[in-house]
């Protein structure tokens, strides 16, 4: 789960990353370089800045349609609030129903959007609709002029009628049940089981180029367009698995490079170019580029 937690905070333009515990994360019990370190949280953050992953805050807030302002009366009415669940309860407790036939922490606006079921979920279902920011009550009018709706809380009757809202400022952007969201020049792919050993379909396009596949359990990707004829993407998942990536668009003549040698290949199938990236040592990089016209 480090490199798909590692991506959420990148794709919302996050600029610091905290590892905990570090004794899991990052060293073993002889106080060496633990295995998801070598293997993910290093070669993840060599690339992110290497390759200037991070987006800019002017894509992230191109990105950003909607805002949610957290102006509450008082404590008691803040835990009423459609943004977040019931503290402690989960999806099929008999008080969190309770709970939610009185619109008592039913987190409405996250299970129409983010598609999450119950406290336990960490990765969003879909990344159709990004991030929805939940401001403080009193923040700035000419701050909250940059969003074309700021919501206040409990506007929607259910869950439905908040999807139908959010439909209308974010149109669909992938097909498949992956986590797909798209900022600026770059793609964040990943499979949101993080509690299923499950494989997830996707397709999506990033300026004209298409991609389609399967994303095994836990695994990730960035794709990201550097140029105008390079194509860069960082993989990455569990070491028996592969990441498969069918990338239609792409110009005749493109040549493929791969992190580390032999980490993956590539067979032109008609119009479309399949890659099979492998995790054996952990991360793994192709470099795409084809000739200008």
């Amino acid at each position: 789960m480090w490199g798909e937690m590692m991506l959420l905070g990148l794709n919302s333009g996050a600029t610091v990353y905290n590892f905990e515990p570090m004794e899991d994360a990052l060293f073993n019990r002889n106080f060496e370089y633990s295995l998801p370190a070598r293997s993910v949280i290093f070669p993840l953050l060599r690339a992110i800045i290497k390759e200037r992953l991070i987006p800019t805050r002017q894509q992230v807030m191109e990105n950003i349609k909607v805002a949610y302002v957290a102006d509450f009366e008082n404590g008691e009415e803040s835990e009423m609030s459609d943004v977040d669940y019931y503290r402690g309860m989960a999806a099929d407790n008999v008080l969190f129903g309770r709970h939610h036939e009185r619109r008592r922490g039913t987190g409405t606006i996250y299970r129409a959007t983010y598609g999450m079921d119950s406290e336990n979920d960490i990765v969003p279902n879909s990344g159709r609709y990004y991030w929805i920011p939940v401001l403080p009550k009193y923040t700035r009018s000419d701050f909250m002029s940059k969003f074309e709706r700021v919501l206040c809380p409990n506007q929607f009757v259910g869950e439905n009628e908040a999807k139908m809202f959010f439909d209308g400022f974010y149109p669909p952007i992938q097909e498949g049940s992956g986590y797909i969201t798209i900022v600026g020049d770059e793609a964040f792919a990943m499979n949101s089981y993080e509690n299923m050993n499950v494989s997830q379909s996707y397709a999506f396009k990033l300026k004209g180029f298409e991609f389609s596949g399967s994303l095994p359990p836990h695994s990730y990707f960035i794709a990201k367009l550097e140029g105008e004829n390079n194509l860069y993407v960082h993989a990455n998942g569990w070491f028996s698995k592969r990441t498969e990536i069918s990338l239609r668009g792409l110009p005749k003549g493109a040549s493929f490079e791969f992190e580390p040698h032999g980490s993956g290949e590539v067979v032109l199938n008609g119009d479309a170019y399949r890659m099979t990236l492998t995790h054996e040592t952990g991360a793994a990089v192709a470099r795409i580029t084809w000739p200008l016209a």
